[in-house]
């Protein structure tokens, strides 16, 4: 839980950040026909490259803002989470089979070298009749 508390604080500085951008950017859009030391059709260029940036930063706040409220959710789901039972150390612990290992790489290797020995066989079979 401290992880999602931390990612939530993370993604309230991410809003803020976004929100400041598209301030910012709102700003020079309504300040910039007011400047005198840039041409006329700089002006319109930057304006409208700066309108073509809005929409993105607005895309980006809202996806923040989506990712925030599912971490939300999810930290009020984990807090209904409930142990009935407390895990119990079973007395008797499960291991490997020992005997039941041995015995399919016993069967394993006996049926590799069964097909190795008709693959080599059948290889010297095939050189012969291209030697003939």
């Amino acid at each position: 839980m401290a992880i999602i508390n931390e990612r939530l604080k993370e993604l309230d500085e991410e809003i803020k950040n976004a929100e400041g951008d598209i301030s910012r950017t709102q700003i020079l859009i309504s300040g910039l026909p007011n400047a005198s030391s840039i041409s006329q059709s700089d002006v319109s260029l930057r304006i409208i490259l700066l309108q073509n940036t809005l929409p993105n930063y607005e895309n980006n706040l809202n996806a923040i803002m989506d990712r925030r409220s599912e971490l939300k959710f999810s930290l009020a789901k984990a807090k209904d989470f409930k142990i009935f039972d407390a895990p119990i150390k079973p007395k008797n612990p499960v291991g490997p089979n020992k005997k039941q290992n041995v015995i399919i790489v016993g069967m394993s290797s006996l049926m590799l070298g069964v097909f190795l020995a008709f693959v080599l066989e059948f290889w010297q079979k095939s050189k012969e009749g291209e030697a003939k």
